[in-house]
């Protein structure tokens, strides 16, 4: 988030999720950026996530070594995934 403004740079999609989930209280990093490089910021973000698709089976075999999901994001992550899940299956039962 960028700390003049409050606006999130990076991981909105994720807010949005945690919201509707209910949370209140999400952790957020605050930058300290002027509004030019907080722009590149969101636009880098954005084109990433486009670009970015993950190899499953190393992602797995990472994810199977660990004991807990602490530090590692996927733990929310799985949680969004569950959540627009349930939400497609509500859509898809009226």
């Amino acid at each position: 988030m960028q700390k003049s403004t409050g606006n999130i740079l990076a991981g909105n999609h994720t807010y949005k999720a945690l919201v509707g989930m209910g949370e209140t209280e999400i952790p957020a990093i605050f930058v300290d950026v002027d509004n030019e490089t907080a722009t590149r910021i969101l636009l880098a973000d954005n084109r990433t996530a486009d670009l970015g698709e993950y190899d499953e089976q190393q992602l797995n075999q990472l994810l199977k070594g660990l004991e807990e999901f602490t530090g590692t994001v996927w733990a929310v992550t799985a949680l969004i995934w569950c959540f627009y899940a349930i939400q497609a299956i509500r859509e898809k039962s009226r």
